[in-house]
């Protein structure tokens, strides 16, 4: 049986989970990032931009078009809590993943 990942030990896990839950479930960027920051002291975090097929399967069932939902609210709503410490784009995509680390930590 799996054992459950205890709280702040979960550094190294890739969250490509932000456009689901944002434009899916239609859940502010500021709670997200708030979410993240009670489990996590660092983590690998994914924004997927509108432009992405996936995103836009989801955007499909909206009634807004999330005029609010950019990289950088993103990279607004994480500040509150983390720094970030690296990035990198994922070519032909638009994707770019942010490796986040919780303000005040050595994690």
């Amino acid at each position: 049986m799996a054992q459950p990942i205890p709280p702040r030990r979960c550094s190294d896990r890739t969250l490509s989970l932000v456009h689901h839950l944002v434009i899916g479930n239609n859940l502010p960027l500021e709670k997200v990032a708030a979410a993240c920051s009670k489990i996590c002291d660092s983590l690998v975090m994914e924004f997927v931009a509108k432009g992405d097929a996936q995103a836009q399967r989801l955007l499909e069932t909206r009634d807004s078009t999330l005029q609010d939902y950019t990289e950088q609210s993103f990279l607004d709503a994480f500040d509150e809590y983390s720094a970030v410490e690296g990035c990198v784009g994922i070519d032909g995509m638009d994707k770019t993943s942010y490796l986040l680390r919780q303000k005040g930590t050595n994690a």
